[in-house]
């Protein structure tokens, strides 16, 4: 059995039951080991998810490496080393865990999610839209979901879909104020490339014939401006 750190979850959760197999790696011969009823695996997880999302790396990776030692079919362990991967600059090691996960929980919509946005990095956006798909037919109710599949069809240029999806992201994620920003940025900047300035072409003159104090005939020239306004989607 792997070494298993104490911390304050496994202090919480008391001493640990005696061993009822000593074989490394999940499912074994017979019942796992628990500690309060959780399996040892499922505690380095949710310790390492901690260290996580406060930003301790180093400390993570041990605990998700730990985990994957007591049950090496554990998904959440796996999806978490690929999104660590993606974080730091390894998209394709990163995908390649991250399928991992998928293959032991096809269920997941965060799983489809970050490997929606490995594949991303990669420029993979056929990859991509597939996953964010998959995300929302899982829970259509899953904000990220719509979040980086609106980031797809914004790379792909297909603006007006993209408003439309990042929109229903902020109706489910109203708490997001910092993409909220960027999305009026991204917003601006859609509209002013599907609507431009009309551009100028020409002018076209028209002369009007006035009479002159000492009896001649002079003309006003009046011109107006022409210009072309490109085809494209409005939005309100």
């Amino acid at each position: 059995m792997a070494y298993v750190q104490k911390t304050h979850e496994i202090a919480q959760y008391g001493r640990r039951n005696p061993a009822t197999a000593r074989k490394v790696g999940y499912p074994r011969n017979c019942l796992p080991e628990t500690i309060a009823g959780r399996t040892v695996d499922d505690i380095h997880v949710t310790t390492g998810i901690l260290a996580y999302e406060a930003g301790r790396f180093e400390e993570a990776i041990k605990f998700f490496g730990n985990a994957l030692l007591e049950n090496g079919k554990n998904a959440v362990a796996y999806m978490y080393v690929g999104m660590m991967q993606r974080d730091f600059g390894a998209p394709d090691d990163a995908i390649r865990m991250l399928t991992r996960a998928i293959a032991l929980d096809g269920n997941s919509p965060q799983a489809h999610v970050e490997r929606c946005k490995a594949y991303i990095d990669r420029n993979a956006l056929d990859d991509a839209r597939e996953d964010a798909a998959r995300a929302i037919e899982l829970d259509q109710d899953y904000a990220p979901a719509y979040l980086w599949m609106g980031v797809c069809k914004a790379q792909a240029g297909r603006h007006v879909d993209a408003i439309a999806l990042l929109a229903k992201y902020f109706e489910l994620a109203p708490e997001d104020s910092e993409s909220r920003e960027k999305f009026r940025a991204y917003r601006e900047a859609a509209l002013k490339l599907m609507n431009p300035e009309p551009a100028p072409v020409g002018f076209v003159c028209s002369f009007t014939p006035v009479k002159t104090t000492d009896g001649a005939v002079a003309f006003i020239i009046t011109r107006q401006l022409i210009t072309t306004q490109r085809d494209g989607p409005e939005l309100h």
